[in-house]
């Protein structure tokens, strides 16, 4: 899992290398969610699944992650319910599950061994 969110953080080469299934990013509806982080992302062929603490007004709304993976979804940037998003590991280690209360999301995933 990577956390994306300013542009300083995502170094195209580095996240290849990493391949990460999942991305979370730490922005708020102004602050990071950049388009250059977008872009970057976009780039990931290992991303399954890409998750946005808030909708971010920097880029197009079409840009952004669907709705259900965004845990604030509030287009004016207005402040929100303070809405999170959840990542659960199983005790083994061998799965995690990451969800989006707010929406009801739920995605398990298994981890790479």
């Amino acid at each position: 899992m990577h956390q994306p969110g300013p542009n300083r953080g995502n170094n195209p080469l580095l996240l290849k290398r990493l391949a990460p299934h999942v991305s979370v990013m730490q922005n708020g509806p102004r602050k990071g969610g950049q388009p250059e982080t977008f872009a970057t992302l976009k780039d990931v062929p290992s991303l399954q699944a890409k998750y946005q603490v808030h909708k971010s007004l920097n880029i197009p709304a079409e840009e952004n992650t669907p709705a259900e993976f965004i845990a604030n979804t509030d287009a004016s940037g207005a402040p929100n319910d303070g809405n999170f998003i959840k990542m659960s590991v199983a005790a083994d280690g061998k799965s995690y599950t990451i969800s989006v209360p707010s929406t009801g999301h739920s995605h398990p995933s298994r981890t790479r061994k």
